[in-house]
């Protein structure tokens, strides 16, 4: 009979064991899937353990998820509004078993049963449907629940709802008074974020005198700048107007109070015009594009907007659907856009 000693060389601890059966069920999951590639980040309580990275980023380019691969988080932003949530609650603002209707007074579904409250919301129990084709991030989607109706008491049975947590997302900014990702931001995100000095950071041209900005805090929308007599005197972001002491116009504006429940991000499944942003600056309205171009917003006496500089532009842009002083849905020459939580 042989006997042997085993050492650290001759086997694997439990650790490398299973990270080793991790990795050949990752290659059998993509292998039989059409997931193209993924990141895997193993953590106890207290630090990384592990971070690997598998196929393919673009298939067409055969490159390779990297460990600064940026990927869609989905329904991962569902954990960040519960936490919110249950902050309010521990703050005192916020009854986890009352009645959604006490704090979204818009809010209603048909039901003979008893009312839904946040937790029903928060466990998915509250017999709200899946809505996986809802528009992205509209609160129509929310309003629209008037016309639909709950097949149990909410609370004993599980279905996972998306518009059910979007509605938690309204509840939050209800209590509040910010949105949702800025709550977020500042509660969660912000505590744990190590800040860097001032940075001087580079404007890449993207025509006269428009330039993008890369940086997170500018990337949304385009910088313009606009001059007289050849210098600067002032600039947009956005809805952000800024003013150099050369500027010698009008410093104050006069708008219509239901403009306010116009500006915001407005989705749609139009796969050539995805979405469009609607900001109000220097007492007017502008339609910015993906691709950060602008559009000015002309008022019509039928209440809707002509779209473009031009008094002939047959393009009109309508506003519905007001709830909380938002507008939840516009109407782009026909095509429906959807407002959206993300700005």
């Amino acid at each position: 009979m042989t006997v042997g000693t085993l050492c650290d060389h001759d086997h694997m601890s439990s650790l490398d064991q299973a990270l080793a059966h991790l990795d050949d069920a990752v290659a059998r999951r993509l292998s039989s899937s059409s997931v193209p590639g993924l990141t895997l980040a193993l953590t106890d309580r207290d630090r990384l353990l592990h971070a690997a990275t598998y196929g393919y980023a673009n298939i067409a380019a055969r490159a390779p998820v990297t460990p600064d691969t940026l990927f869609d988080i989905a329904s991962i932003g569902k954990w960040f509004t519960a936490v919110a949530l249950l902050q309010q609650y521990e703050a005192g603002r916020l009854d986890l078993h009352a009645p959604v209707g006490d704090y979204l007074p818009w809010f209603a579904v048909r039901s003979r049963f008893a009312p839904i409250t946040a937790h029903h919301l928060l466990s998915h129990t509250a017999g709200l449907a899946t809505a996986y084709a809802e528009t992205p991030g509209s609160r129509y989607d929310t309003a629209a629940l008037r016309d639909t109706e709950v097949s149990y008491a909410p609370g004993r049975h599980f279905h996972y709802s998306n518009t059910g947590y979007k509605t938690l997302g309204f509840l939050l900014e209800t209590l509040t008074g910010r949105p949702r990702g800025a709550t977020i931001k500042a509660t969660i995100f912000d505590p744990l974020i190590l800040r860097h000095g001032a940075e001087r950071i580079a404007l890449e041209r993207r025509g006269s005198d428009t330039f993008y900005i890369d940086h997170p805090d500018w990337a949304l929308f385009l910088l313009r700048l606009e001059r007289a007599g050849g210098q600067v005197v002032e600039a947009y972001h956005g809805p952000h107007w800024y003013m150099h002491q050369r500027y010698s116009g009008p410093m104050s504006f006069v708008t219509p109070p239901q403009w306010n429940a116009y500006p915001g991000h407005y989705r749609s499944h139009n796969p050539w015009t995805s979405n469009i942003r609607i900001v109000l600056r220097k007492g007017a309205l502008a339609l910015i594009h993906p691709d950060g171009g602008e559009q000015p917003l002309t008022p019509l006496a039928d209440g809707a907007f002509r779209l473009g500089a031009t008094d002939h532009s047959p393009e009109r842009l309508r506003f519905d659907t007001i709830v909380d002083g938002h507008a939840l849905r516009a109407s782009l020459s026909g095509e429906l856009y959807y407002r959206a939580l993300v700005p």
